[in-house]
């Protein structure tokens, strides 16, 4: 089976996320949706970064649509497609602008850039999960100007920042090494020891009782 997801919450651009996020999807959206329509607007005489922009636009549209009738889906991929074309236009001149020498000045750079896509993803994933429009303008007036965290609450942030630090660790080898399957590498005692953590954990803090699979719905 295909890898399906190479640590996307460490892509350096909107296009290197969509090429490491859901990859069956969007590898075939690009094949039977973004490529011929960007070859038919060509045969249409439209030409330049416009035919690059509305092939963008209209395939993003497209695949908010394949999500379900929802608006939040459809402002979610009209966001996603915004900032597609914002990075076309923009990465020319970033390159150009921004070059940075040395080892120091390029891992600076790479982390800015992975921070700076995890909150424009983490902002995308509010979209794509809200009940209405003003619920988003809510969210983000909550998070910007009046984030509180009840003790309730707080007990579940910490209970997944205890989880999570194995799997981030994990993750950063994986994107150092720039292999997802770095660790069928290790000899097996490492991956016995790997596997007990995992099982020990999931079966302490899993969630008890069965929900329905978010992809069940599109």
């Amino acid at each position: 089976m295909m890898i399906n997801f190479n640590l996307p919450l460490f892509s350096t651009s909107i296009a290197d996320f969509w090429r490491r996020w859901h990859i069956s999807l969007s590898t075939w959206v690009r094949d039977y949706l973004f490529t011929p329509l960007f070859v038919s607007l060509r045969n249409m005489k439209v030409k330049g970064n416009l035919r690059l922009y509305l092939s963008l636009f209209i395939t993003m549209t497209l695949l908010g649509l394949w999500h379900g009738a929802g608006w939040n889906y459809i402002v979610f991929f009209f966001f996603e497609g915004t900032l597609l074309v914002i990075y076309q236009y923009i990465q020319p001149k970033l390159q150009k602008s921004i070059n940075p020498q040395g080892r120091l000045g390029q891992n600076v750079w790479l982390i800015a850039r992975i921070v700076f896509m995890f909150h424009l993803t983490a902002i995308g994933f509010l979209i794509f999960r809200i009940q209405s429009l003003e619920q988003i303008f809510n969210m983000l007036y909550s998070v910007i100007s009046n984030f509180k965290i009840s003790d309730i609450k707080m007990g579940a942030v910490s209970k997944i920042i205890f989880l999570i630090w194995i799997l981030v660790g994990l993750e950063i080898i994986q994107f150092r090494k720039n292999n997802t399957m770095i660790m069928f590498r290790w000899n097996p005692l490492a991956r016995a020891a790997l596997y007990f953590i995992c099982f020990y954990l999931l079966m302490i803090y899993g969630v008890e009782g069965g929900q329905e699979f978010i992809y069940a719905q599109f």
